[in-house]
């Protein structure tokens, strides 16, 4: 599936609040919103995959009437550079911007040595495996799988090493952000080293964006149980915030402590769009994971639009509807570089489209959010939450409508009274927690328009009556499944690989090596030392002994001088 990335004028206001001055210079000051705005415009210009994005990005920057002089010119120096690197089409490989021809290159070779060291990994030649990964992971900076790879040699079933792997599946998330694989991996190497904070914090982002994740319920599961069993010590803090991670998941879906005896899941290599070569076929394993779900609605026939953070690096993408029976693919035809917004194609969808306003909102206007939560997703009717517009789009909210609601359905509509869509559901801006974003539907249609010149919004007549209102879009708002492909590597003892998941049953007491360091008081590696006094010689002036002590060293009975003692989970 080709992915076409489509510039779409927007700014992103995120980034450091505070800029320090050192302890001599003057004290330090708050940057204002321009500031803010011009310092995350040029880092997401340097984050942007291509480099007609960012131009894009610096250019919209420089629409903003309020801008200074002085911070007109630092914008119009930085454009320069942006506007020679967009002429040469150049796109981003971590830190160089290359050519697309070189870019493509660079795939290949790194795709090449990943497959080559695939093989070295079936024949056990483990040392050519680790050094053809870690040339692949240099030679294509925007590649996750070769460290995703890495992190997975790590783990217990292979050369049980947490640390190293942690710092390979963060590698892997600071190139591919919400990579829901290799967060439930980093948290379970953080579970091994005995670091729960940053296990707690990956966990938490796994389940605010895959909450049905069974490896998730899994190992939550299993780590409840081995608290219990008083092999991981949890304090209640901490055992309350593992809990809450089970809030989202079906009942029915979380295992028994009984059923997780055969030890933590890490999950299998899931490959995102940017992984898989233009040209080539998609990967195939017969495994697939949901990397998200959420909404859309239909804008024209066939033509749906919805998140693009909710897309993700998803390879496939299918689209339910109450007017058709089953899941229908659907093709990305347009993605924004930094607005989040994406356009869907499917043919065989004959949901009804919606109104699109031609006019602005008010702030202070009543308006109402339509979708379908996850509790709702296969219902006939939409869910619907009532809510005002607290502020219209201005910079500081990267363009975003703000509604004065706590959530709302994820790439829904939002409606104005008299039916017609004012803008959709949003992520991308950190916002109270009673505030959500919303697309206006001016950049909605925008951008519609760049994908698809031939698109217009729909003419057919508004019922008069609410009911049927709601009636029609319920029918136009659809169900939308992200997933991508799942490789597995090779089982370490051999046997063919039909779970998207490897076990690690590696005691969590001893963490593999079946000893334990030995509790013996005093004992220090196998040694316990004992102090006596002796007479080293005569005070010449007193004539009294002169004592001194000396520290000698025995065998520790306990482990018999090794420093070891058995698990005593493993005997």
């Amino acid at each position: 599936m080709q992915l076409l990335t489509l510039s779409f004028v927007g700014i992103v206001l995120t980034g450091s609040l505070w800029a320090q001055s050192p302890p001599t210079s003057k004290p330090s000051f708050s940057k204002g919103p321009l500031e803010q705005a011009i310092d995350a415009a040029f880092q997401r210009a340097k984050s942007a995959d291509q480099a007609v994005e960012s131009l894009a990005i610096l250019e919209a920057l420089l629409q903003d009437k309020g801008l200074s002089s002085t911070q007109r010119k630092k914008i119009e120096l930085e454009l320069g550079a942006w506007k020679e690197r967009a002429g040469n089409k150049l796109v981003r490989n971590g830190n160089d911007w290359v050519t697309v021809e070189v870019n493509a290159e660079r795939i290949k070779e790194a795709n090449f040595l990943v497959e080559k060291a695939l093989v070295d990994l079936a024949a056990k030649d483990y040392r050519s495996c680790k050094e053809g990964l870690e040339k692949a992971s240099r030679v294509n900076e925007n590649g996750i799988q070769a460290d995703f790879l890495l992190g997975m040699l790590n783990t217990p079933a292979y050369a049980n090493s947490p640390e190293t792997g942690e710092r390979h599946f963060r590698k892997v998330l600071n190139r591919c952000e919400d990579h829901i694989p290799s967060l439930n991996n980093l948290a379970l190497c953080c579970i091994r080293q005995k670091k729960l904070a940053p296990a707690i914090d990956a966990w938490r982002r796994l389940a605010e964006l895959a909450p049905e994740t069974p490896e998730l319920a899994y190992n939550v599961v299993h780590l409840m149980a081995e608290s219990a069993n008083s092999v991981i010590p949890l304090t209640t803090t901490e055992r309350r915030r593992f809990e809450a991670l089970l809030v989202g998941v079906p009942p029915g879906s979380i295992p028994s402590a009984e059923s997780t005896k055969d030890g933590w899941r890490y999950m299998y290599l899931a490959v995102p769009r940017s992984d898989v070569p233009s040209g080539s076929s998609e990967p195939s394993s017969g495994l697939m994971l949901e990397t998200g779900l959420g909404n859309g609605f239909v804008i024209a026939p066939g033509l749906v639009v919805t998140s693009r953070e909710l897309l993700g690096n998803a390879v496939t993408v299918k689209i339910s509807s109450p007017t058709t029976s089953g899941e229908l693919d659907a093709e990305l035809v347009g993605a924004s570089g930094f607005r989040d917004v994406a356009l869907l194609r499917c043919t065989a969808l004959k949901a009804p489209p919606v109104w699109m306003a031609s006019a602005a909102p008010s702030k202070g206007a009543n308006v109402v959010a339509m979708g379908r939560s996850r509790a709702s997703v296969d219902a006939a009717d939409a869910e619907v939450l009532k809510c005002k517009i607290a502020m219209l789009p201005t910079t500081e909210a990267e363009g975003l409508m703000l509604l004065d609601a706590p959530s709302a359905f994820f790439g829904g509509p939002i409606l104005d009274e008299g039916g017609h869509v004012v803008g959709m559901r949003s992520s991308g801006f950190k916002l109270p927690a009673d505030r959500i974003g919303a697309v206006p539907t001016s950049d909605l249609l925008a951008f519609a328009k760049m994908v698809d010149a031939s698109f217009a919004p729909s003419t057919a007549p508004i019922p008069r009556v609410d009911e049927e209102r709601l009636a029609v879009f319920s029918k136009a708002i659809v169900t939308i499944r992200c997933y991508q492909p799942v490789v597995p590597m090779d089982s370490p003892n051999g046997d063919s690989v039909t779970a998207r998941w490897l076990a690690d049953p590696v005691c969590n007491l001893c963490n593999g090596p079946k000893f334990l360091n030995c509790h013996a008081r005093g004992c220090q590696r196998g040694k316990i030392a004992r102090t006596r006094n002796v007479v080293a010689g005569k005070d010449p002036v007193l004539g009294k002994d002169i004592i001194k002590p000396v520290t000698e060293y025995f065998p520790c009975g306990t482990c018999n001088g090794s420093g070891k003692i058995p698990c005593p989970r493993c005997r």
